[in-house]
């Protein structure tokens, strides 16, 4: 069981292997749906221009989709693949939609 629970919460997820290379540490929301290849049409244009910031310029896809929930107010959810999904490597994503959370 301690095996199980150990193997869960490891680092070896695809999004965490995954790492965006951004331009600087600090970009905007729309530069950052764009650098991932989502589209944020859904989004107002304040919600866009909000920036968010990251300890360094090529960060994780879990600490993007963390982060701008937490500055910029949206969701990144990432929709995978369950076929050969595993305990210790999870599912590989496959896309990723973006919407607010909450209202700017």
């Amino acid at each position: 069981m301690l095996t199980l629970v150990v193997a869960a919460q490891l680092p070896t997820k695809e999004i965490d292997r995954r790492h965006l290379r951004l331009s600087a540490r600090c970009v905007r929301l729309d530069e950052l749906t764009s650098a991932l290849r989502v589209p944020s049409e859904g989004l107002s244009t304040e919600v866009r221009e909000h920036s968010v910031c990251f300890e360094t310029s090529s960060p994780s896809w879990r600490t993007v989709a963390e982060q701008a929930g937490v500055q910029a107010g949206v969701e990144l959810r990432f929709l995978s693949c369950g076929n050969g999904a595993t305990v210790l490597f999870g599912a590989y994503p496959v896309s990723l939609e973006v919407k607010a959370q909450r209202p700017p």
